[in-house]
């Protein structure tokens, strides 16, 4: 039965991996000619239709030439997720060289790469040594968790209104579904972290090989944890106060010194800081 069950899960890691990539929309389309520069108009008028498995089955050379970059487009719509949405071609020496950009969505990565995330760490050994916090505090810490991150899309409105253009940022309906979506992340990855903290810190100098960072986005995976633990910490009283206070007086010395902009990124560092007085404390 536990053979089925991690059958399963291998097999969900690999649809999520691979599916979003064969979305496509070229019934219409008789032939997808091989790129050349003779061929480039075709993918020119043919945006968001053509998958990038289709890319590379009519182009195989680009999957081991070293001519051709591809780069993710975090500006595209949804429904171009995982599509070719433009091409552009550009000579370097005697060599032309192609840049194929693909579709991706700032809101789907984050669904995306967390899930996926979120599927690998369930690998990782449970202890039984680790028992939950206070439950009180433990979902409370898990709502202010999810609103941070929220105010951190809020606050560089500027940086994500290109990323996630579909959803108007002026307005409060927008960040309650971004809100949820760091709701769903948070409280799965927080409940596999606790299960499994203990065979975490043996596995801290690994996490330098993974950067964490959503596409799209300047948020980072391993951020959850640490704020989470930042504000468990700082519910329980478990914080070296010298060094917080400290810190607070240098980031409202920056913060005055700066525009508000930084007021999220302030939130930010404190929480980590808090995490880091924790472990300090014990």
């Amino acid at each position: 039965m536990i053979l089925k069950k991690d059958y399963f899960v291998y097999l969900l890691i690999v649809l999520i991996l691979f599916l979003p990539w064969f979305n496509s929309d070229s019934d219409q389309i008789d032939f997808i000619p091989e790129l050349s520069q003779e061929e480039n108009p075709f993918y020119e008028i043919n945006p968001c239709k053509i998958s990038l498995v289709e890319f590379f089955n009519a182009n195989k050379k680009s999957l081991f030439q070293d001519h051709y970059f591809f780069r993710p487009n975090n500006d595209s719509s949804i429904n171009c997720f995982g599509k070719i949405t433009g091409i552009s071609v550009q000579q370097k020496n005697l060599e032309t060289e192609f840049i194929v950009s693909v579709g991706t969505n700032s809101l789907v990565n984050f669904l995306l790469q967390g899930s996926l995330w979120l599927l690998l760490i369930s690998f990782v050994k449970k202890t039984n040594l680790v028992s939950k916090s206070n439950f009180r505090f433990h979902e409370i810490a898990i709502l202010a968790t999810s609103y941070l991150l929220t105010y951190s899309i809020y606050a560089q409105q500027r940086f994500y209104e290109a990323n996630i253009y579909l959803l108007d940022l002026s307005k409060t309906s927008s960040y309650v579904l971004i809100f949820l979506i760091f709701l769903f992340l948070t409280k799965n990855l927080i409940e596999l972290y606790i299960a499994r903290s203990s065979n975490f810190f043996n596995m801290v100098p690994f996490i330098f090989l993974l950067s964490g960072i959503f596409s799209g986005s300047n948020l980072v995976l391993f951020s959850f944890i640490f704020i989470y633990s930042g504000i468990q910490a700082l519910f329980e009283k478990k914080y070296n106060k010298k060094l917080v206070s400290t810190y607070l007086v240098l980031s409202f010395w920056w913060l005055i010194n700066s525009n508000l902009e930084v007021l999220q990124i302030l939130f930010m560092n404190l929480t980590q800081i808090y995490i880091g007085s924790y472990f300090f404390s014990c």
